[in-house]
């Protein structure tokens, strides 16, 4: 646990320098003025310092291994920002301490949530794909950064997410000789912290509990009752479900502040380019970025357009250039983007079986020949086969969504003083974002794991907006009914988990093995075979899991005779074999 609380107070620093310094010169091109000692300004910053180093990790694997020298750059940065700013961060610090008793309750409710968070981050079970490409691909970028055609020897290190190069930047394996796996750890409490503060404030500031912030703010509570258990996994979706839900938080706590100012906003779209690159499941939040941009183009704000497209080109571009080394495709697993004729270049075959693959085994079916079926077709099969868990969730958004549409439709027609206001009209944007959302999660792979973020959001950003436009309390009873609806289904799924996490984390708190050093990889006996000089493993059990250790690792020992090495080192990568080969 002390390695894992350590790891993040590491991440805290660097990700707060590296992001003040870029934050704070967009407010000032923007001519936006903010609180310096706001809570809001304090994510933001961290939020920024996330999205560059994860960028920065990529830019950097393009080159060399993820380890020792690109820690040593990233200090020596921090350093020279710390310094540049200094008399900033020591006026910022005093207005911190001036903050008294409510500063003080809000860093105590970070701590104590820090340390819940890391006792699940420290020891618990770790989710299947880990072992299936999770740690092999921390690994890969540890040591080698990106190498040529990987995809070909295991297709699923053709994902990619740019998550695995933040893992690696702050896994720390050069220094204590462990991977640490607990940056989606780092992203439970950012949002959770943002959770508690928001709610803090809600009730001593604002003097209420029922407003749009406070119902956005359960979200990250409900996805840690649902996942703590695997926790430690270094998995793409835990981190991209916590920012997603804490972007909402932070859009509708400036709707509720009737911040009318179009940076704020422009900010968090840049944001969401970033989480794109995390998981493409958040692809369709893009769909945010049309208002702020139709306000700029309307006050002819060009420099800030420029600068704004610039800020989130410098957030994907390794992206797709690590996705067109890895795999040779711009975009994995759609082959219909078709650019580069590589000889490593992944089998188009083999990109759309496995696109195949994960759009199927998320609508629990298991035959390629099915993948044609309407959704009239395979939505009873989903439904049926989901279980109690996920069901009791998809009907509460089903539920929430049909009778959410149905009252503002209703609104809109009998209530066109509430409709005409600009905050009914935030609400309603940012409800059809996540609405649009969840249908494409839905349409295209709709398994749950993949779509918390919008399940979950979708349905209290509903009911959250409800008890923000109706101001008067008989209006409320409506968003109060669809709230019990929400939460009776909710918890009969949630409290026989909650019952399972609290027995884990009594366990964990016996098991004192964990309390300095995180639970590590298992190691499992392997299978390998030599390809030249380089000896490659895979799994007993074939299609299992390589895990962390076995290095570089397949899924099936029988395809290695289909794909060879490109060169005598791992450092040459890999491609498919000749027909006559």
């Amino acid at each position: 646990m002390i390695s894992v609380l350590l790891n993040w107070i590491y991440i805290f620093i660097t990700s707060y320098i590296i992001g003040s310094f870029a934050y704070r010169r967009l407010i000032v091109f923007a001519k936006y003025s903010q609180n310096r000692a706001s809570v809001n300004k304090l994510f933001y910053e961290m939020m920024a310092g996330l999205a560059l180093l994860t960028a920065y990790s990529q830019y950097f694997s393009l080159v060399s291994g993820v380890g020792m020298t690109a820690n040593l750059l990233m200090i020596g940065t921090c350093m020279f920002f710390l310094f540049f700013h200094r008399k900033e961060y020591k006026e910022e610090i005093k207005e911190w301490m001036e903050n008294g008793r409510r500063g003080k309750v809000k860093i105590f409710l970070c701590i104590l949530a820090a340390f819940l968070i890391a006792l699940f981050v420290s020891n618990g079970n770790f989710m299947y794909d880990t072992g299936l490409y999770h740690a092999q691909s921390i690994r890969w970028i540890e040591e080698y950064g990106a190498v040529k055609g990987i995809a070909n020897i295991h297709e699923r290190l053709g994902y990619n997410s740019a998550f695995f190069g933040l893992s690696a930047l702050f896994s720390m394996k050069w220094l204590i000789g462990q991977s640490l796996h607990g940056v989606q750890g780092f992203g439970a409490l950012f949002a959770v912290s943002y959770s508690l503060i928001t709610i803090y404030d809600n009730v001593r500031e604002r003097r209420t509990l029922l407003c749009a912030s406070t119902i956005c703010s359960l979200g990250p509570f409900i996805y840690t009752a649902i996942v703590s258990k695997e926790l430690i996994s270094p998995t793409t979706d835990y981190m991209t479900v916590y920012f997603i839900m804490w972007l909402v938080t932070a859009w509708v706590r400036l709707i509720e502040e009737e911040e009318w100012e179009i940076f704020p906003y422009a900010y968090l779209c840049i944001v969401i380019v970033f989480l794109i690159t995390l998981k493409l499941s958040a692809a369709l939040l893009i769909l945010a970025v049309l208002w702020p941009a139709i306000q700029l183009i309307k006050e002819k704000r060009w420099k800030e357009i420029v600068v704004y497209m610039v800020s989130g080109c410098f957030l994907l571009l390794p992206y797709l250039w690590r996705n067109y080394i890895v795999s040779g495709w711009l975009l994995y697993p759609f082959s219909s983007i078709d650019l580069f004729s590589v000889d490593w270049k992944l089998a188009k075959g083999t990109v759309d079986g496995d696109a195949m693959d994960v759009k199927l085994w998320a609508r629990y079916i298991y035959d390629r020949e099915l993948i044609d079926q309407t959704i009239f077709q395979w939505f009873p099969t989903w439904w049926r086969e989901q279980g109690d868990f996920n069901r009791n969730f998809s009907m509460v958004v089903f539920g929430i969504l049909f009778l959410g549409i149905l009252t503002d439709i209703s609104l809109w027609i009998f209530s066109r003083r509430i409709a005409r206001t600009k905050k009914w009209f935030q609400y309603a944007y940012l409800k059809c974002v996540f609405i649009a959302c969840f249908f494409f999660w839905l349409l295209s792979a709709p398994m749950h794991r993949y779509g918390f973020a919008f399940i979950i959001m979708v349905s209290l950003l509903i009911v959250g907006a409800l008890f923000d436009v109706m101001q008067w309390k008989r209006q409320k009873l409506w968003p109060l009914a669809l709230s019990l609806f929400a939460g009776v289904l909710m918890a009969r799924s949630l409290l026989p988990i909650c019952k399972e996490t609290l027995l884990m984390a009594r366990e964990n708190l016996k098991d004192n093995s964990y309390w300095i050093r995180q639970k590590d990889y298992p190691n499992p006996e392997m299978d390998s075979v030599k390809l030249g000089e380089i000896t490659i493993y895979f799994p007993k059990d074939p299609g299992g899991q390589s895990w962390y250790y076995s290095f570089p690792a397949t899924n099936f020992g029988e395809n290695i005779q289909y794909w060879k090495a490109r060169g005598e080192g791992i450092e040459d990568g890999f491609c498919q074999k000749m027909k006559d080969e």
